[in-house]
C-alpha cells in the first residue's frame, strides 16, 4: 500500500481515500436509510394516513347520525300532530255525539209531556220490574 501512496503522490492518495472512504459511508448510510429508517418513517405516514381516514369516516357518521335524528324527529313531530289532530276529531265527534243525544232526549221528553205522559219511573214500575217472571199483571 506504501508503494501505491508514493507512485501517485500523496495529494492523490488522500483524494483516493477520501473518496474510497465516503463512498463506503455514503453506502453504509443509504443502506441503514433504506433497510432501516424508510420502512418505520413509512409506517408513520401510513399510520397517519389510516388515523385522517378514521377521523374523516368518524365525521361523516356522526353527521349522517345527526341527520337520522333530525329526520326522525321531525316525522315525530308529524305522528304527533296526527294523533292530535286524530283526538281532536274523535273529541268532537263524541261531543257532536252527545249534543245529539241530548237533543234527541230532549224531543223524546217533550213529546211524552204534549202526549200526557210522564218518563219517571215510579214504585209500580219497580214493583213491575221485580215480579217473577210468567207472573202478568199481578
Amino acid at each position: 500500500m506504501l508503494a501505491l501512496i508514493r507512485t501517485i503522490g500523496p495529494v492523490a492518495a488522500m483524494l483516493v481515500g477520501l473518496a474510497g472512504g465516503s463512498s463506503l459511508m455514503g453506502a453504509g448510510a443509504w443502506a441503514f436509510n433504506e433497510w432501516i429508517d424508510n420502512p418505520h418513517v413509512r409506517e408513520l405516514a401510513a399510520q397517519k394516513e389510516r388515523d385522517a381516514a378514521a377521523i374523516r369516516v368518524m365525521d361523516a357518521a356522526n353527521r349522517a347520525e345527526a341527520a337520522e335524528r333530525t329526520r326522525q324527529r321531525a316525522v315525530l313531530d308529524d305522528a304527533i300532530k296526527a294523533y292530535e289532530a286524530a283526538l281532536d276529531a274523535g273529541d268532537l265527534a263524541r261531543r257532536s255525539a252527545e249534543t245529539a243525544r241530548d237533543q234527541e232526549r230532549a224531543d223524546y221528553e217533550k213529546q211524552l209531556r204534549d202526549a200526557g205522559l210522564s218518563d219517571v219511573v215510579t214504585d209500580s214500575d219497580f214493583v213491575w220490574l221485580r215480579r217473577p217472571y210468567g207472573t202478568a199483571g199481578r
